[in-house]
């Protein structure tokens, strides 16, 4: 008897078996093995994207075998064929979705009995490499950092790193595959550099990201004032700027009289580019300007401003009359304001509305200009500094006629030893007025000054005497305020006079010893004049010669005694005239007095023995002795005043000593002598 089972799973898939029964006490053939499913998939979890591989494999059962897969996400209620029964041991299977899959492999044999093996494999995300660079950018000489980060992958996920400049093809290794979280390294320039970062999971999944640092230089403030000088009440500004350094750069202000230690803060950290503040005083200012960039790093940076008073124009006129035809010139100065400062002139005449430009803004701070008219100028003088700041003057200047020399002489003819008068006359010019006056024989080129420049009125005026007879020239100078300076001429004729003796003397009084010097001088005469002096004691009927007959004008003699003189002085001129002078000199007693030592030296504990000597005393002489050691300041009295002229000193110690005597005669009048002694 053959009996038939036919089976249906849930798929429609149906399979039959058959078996036959023999009866009479006839057995059939043995049964064989049981029928055993053993297929099994590649991998249990795999990534998505990638593929699982199903070996279909079975043990017992009769004839041969085919196999059949399935698969479905395991949620899921509807199965995708994979492969139909075949006897394909092999199946690849590409799920698309990040789940959870079951793989339904089926065996038949052929005697149509089926096995069934469910296997589960789990689908994980792609591995995705998430690693980051800390920061982009970095200054150079700081570290760069690498934090590791991925999704998807399997197993343990370990991390290597390379970079190199982005000119370079040369990679340098900060870490091979480790399981930590982040690297450091330290760039060794500035510029791009490429980040090689590698993610490998537990299947050996490799996925590469690529970063891009930038490496600045080190962070340096170039911030600055917008000017070094503002005027006070002005905004001084300060414009921030810096290279190098990381990330978002701020900036923070400070700012002090630099006399003072007590800051004040214009601005804390912002990203602002400029900031402005208004110092309250004049003088010099520290200003502190610190940038901050995103690594924390703070540079700072000093300024100093200057704060200028108010600009204030302080030009003027050189002078502010002018000669008509000459140069006004204006001087140019102003204080205060800031920068470069520079100057325009214009001017025109006062009854005029006209204006003439005698110099546009320049820095030339001397501008002349030649009116054409006499009367009064409008003058305007204007500064402009270095931030536009305009400051006008006006100024008056006054024209007039041109400067006349009308100065007069006294007479052009005078007699030998009489002076010439000079009064002084001007008219126009400009300012002060000043003379000055020279005098020369015609024949001559040598002038002699009477007067230089010196301030007079209208009739102010100067005398000469000219001291030979003969032609002269007289030169009158008028100098006005602008310098102009107009000569006048005038000749006088020096006619002979009677030969006068007009010689001087130094003393009518000398004390003994003295000398008396006799200044020869005359007037008048004729030709070459020469002198000739001499002196004798009134009482007495010789006289000595001091000088012959010359030329020379200076004599000097000495008298030998005490009481009177007579002087007489001879001038003869070339016709042989002779005028005495007469003169007395009075030669007045002295008294005198000279110190001498018997020795230079002596041994200490000898006595050094003084003589005093007198000479034109009255009466009798008393004398006091003393002595004191060289470098000390106060004298010992060695002796009183007595008449003896002599004494012996004993002197205290070794050294060197001067001893003094002073002598008194009866008429209270007194002398002094030294000498010097060394004591051994």
């Amino acid at each position: 008897m053959t009996l038939k089972c036919v089976i249906k799973d849930s798929t429609g898939t149906t399979a039959t078996a058959t078996r036959t029964f023999t009866a009479e006490g006839t057995n059939p053939d043995p049964d064989p093995d049981p029928l055993a499913n053993t297929s099994k998939v590649s991998a249990t979890s795999i990534n998505k994207g990638s593929s699982v591989k199903v070996t279909c494999s079975s043990t017992g059962g009769t004839g041969s075998k085919k196999y059949a897969v399935y698969y479905k996400k395991a949620s899921a209620s509807d199965w995708t064929t994979a492969q139909s029964y075949s006897s394909t041991t092999t199946v690849t299977i590409t799920p698309k979705y990040a789940e959870v899959y079951t793989i339904r492999v089926k065996v038949k044999d052929g005697n149509g009995t089926v096995k069934s093996k469910d296997l589960k494999v789990t689908v994980i995300s792609g591995l995705t490499n998430t690693s980051k660079l800390s920061a982009s950018t970095v200054a150079l000489g700081s570290a760069a950092k690498v934090t590791f980060s991925s999704t998807g992958g399997t197993g343990t996920k370990k991390y290597a790193v390379w970079y190199k400049q982005s000119s370079a093809s040369s990679w340098t290794q900060a870490q091979d595959y480790k399981s930590n979280s982040y690297v450091t390294f330290t760039p060794k320039h500035t510029g791009k550099y490429d980040v090689s970062v590698k993610v490998k999971d537990g299947a050996g999944t490799i996925v590469k990201k690529a970063l891009t640092l930038t490496v600045n230089a080190k962070l340096a403030n170039t911030s600055k004032l917008a000017a070094s000088t503002v005027v006070l009440g002005s905004a001084a500004k300060v414009t921030f700027s810096s290279t190098g350094g990381t990330g978002t750069k701020k900036y923070a202000v400070w700012y002090k009289q630099s006399s003072a230690s007590s800051w004040t803060q214009a601005q804390d950290y912002k990203t602002t580019t400029a900031v402005s503040f208004t110092p309250k005083h004049t003088g010099k200012y520290d200003v502190s300007v610190k940038v901050k960039d995103g690594a924390g790093t703070i540079v700072k940076k000093a300024l100093t401003l200057t704060v200028n008073a108010a600009l204030a124009n302080t030009s003027k006129l050189a002078s502010s009359t002018v000669v008509l035809g000459s140069a006004a010139k204006v001087i140019c100065a102003s204080t205060g304001g800031i920068g470069t400062k520079k100057y325009a002139v214009w001017y025109k005449q006062a009854s005029a509305t006209s204006w003439t430009q005698a110099q546009d803004y320049k820095t030339t701070t001397t501008v002349s200009f030649t009116p054409k008219h006499a009367g009064k100028y409008d003058v305007s003088v204007k500064v402009k500094d270095g931030a536009g700041t305009i400051v006008k003057k006006a100024l008056t200047l006054t024209g007039t006629a041109p400067l006349r020399n009308t100065s007069t002489i006294s007479a052009t003819t005078i007699t030998q030893g009489k002076s010439v008068k000079v009064s002084f006359a001007s008219t126009g010019g400009t300012g002060t007025k000043k003379y000055a006056v020279w005098y020369k024989k015609s024949s001559s080129s040598d002038w002699t000054q009477v007067q230089d420049y010196k301030t007079y009125s209208e009739k102010s005026s100067v005398s000469f005497t000219p001291k030979s007879t003969g032609k002269y020239d007289v030169s009158v100078k008028v100098k006005d305020g602008a310098d102009t300076i107009v000569k006048k001429a005038f000749t006088v004729t020096v006619k002979s006079g009677a030969l006068a003796n007009t010689s001087t003397i130094s003393a009518t009084s000398i004390n003994i010893g003295k000398s008396v010097t006799v200044t020869c001088a005359s007037t008048g005469g004729t030709g070459t004049k020469t002198y000739a002096v001499w002196y004798k004691q009134a009482s007495a009927s010789e006289w000595t010669q001091a000088q012959a007959y010359k030329t020379n004008t200076s004599v000097t003699f000495t008298p030998k005694h005490t009481g009177k003189y007579d002087v007489s002085v001879k001038v003869k001129d070339g016709a042989g005239t002779i005028v005495k002078k007469a003169f007395t000199v009075t030669v007045n007693k002295v008294l005198n007095v000279t110190l001498k030592a018997n020795s230079s030296s002596v041994t200490l504990g000898n006595s050094v023995t003084v003589t005093a000597t007198p000479s034109y005393a009255t009466g009798t002489v008393q004398y006091q002795f003393s002595y004191m050691k060289i470098g000390s300041s106060s004298w010992t009295t060695a002796k009183s005043y007595s008449t003896t002229a002599k004494a012996s000193i004993k002197l205290p110690s070794k050294g060197n000593y001067s001893i003094r005597v002073t002598a008194k005669d009866d008429s209270s009048k007194t002398a002094t002598a030294y000498v010097a002694v060394e004591v051994k």
